[in-house]
């Protein structure tokens, strides 16, 4: 998308995306252009991200067992011309049981741990803890149900020979494990769990 015409701050940006079935992997380059910061200031603490790395392995059975896993993992390098510098590295590995009480009724409870580790330039927090870190554990429940009815294909362009229509009502609950994070480092709003 193009920035807006009155946006003071101009997105630069670069990304590299490979998808297979079993994982994914991008990486993407940002640059800030703050015009305002530029043109009227001697200073620019307008932080980039150079790069943010993204992996992700999508859900699949561990072995023979009931149990599926799935991962997610980011690394960030923030960089500040006269602000603050630093790096972030987050790996989010998650493991569900899937099933049916009911033949109509999905089921699908996890549990999720959350590893974020900051390095940071800025000495107070280098000084007080070394490396912050920050672990927290997530309890889920999704349950949901589908109503489907199959279409003769009213298409030509289209190669199916059916169309579905599907209404998928769903209930989701997320339980996040409470840490007070006021000590850690905050680059973006990704720094902060609710």
């Amino acid at each position: 998308d193009l920035d807006d015409y009155f946006d003071p701050v101009r997105t630069n940006r670069f990304n590299l995306t490979r998808n297979e079935d079993l994982y994914g992997v991008s990486a993407d380059f940002r640059w800030y252009d703050d015009v305002i910061l530029r043109r009227q200031s001697n200073t620019n603490d307008t932080l980039q991200s150079l790069p943010e790395i993204r992996f992700y392995g999508t859900r699949r059975p561990i072995g023979d067992s009931p149990f599926f896993m799935d991962a997610t993992a980011n690394y960030n390098y923030f960089y500040s011309e006269d602000g603050e510098t630093g790096q972030r590295i987050n790996i989010h590995p998650r493991l569900s049981h899937p099933f049916r009480p009911l033949p109509f009724i999905h089921v699908e409870p996890s549990i999720g741990f959350d590893q974020t580790i900051w390095t940071s330039a800025d000495t107070d927090v280098n000084e007080q803890n070394g490396d912050a870190h920050r672990e927290i554990f997530e309890a889920r429940i999704d349950a949901f149900t589908e109503f489907f009815k199959d279409f003769d294909n009213p298409f030509n362009w289209i190669s199916a020979d059916i169309m579905r229509h599907a209404i998928r009502p769903e209930l989701n609950y997320l339980h996040i494990a409470d840490r007070n994070q006021n000590d850690l480092p905050e680059f973006d709003l990704f720094d902060r769990i609710e």
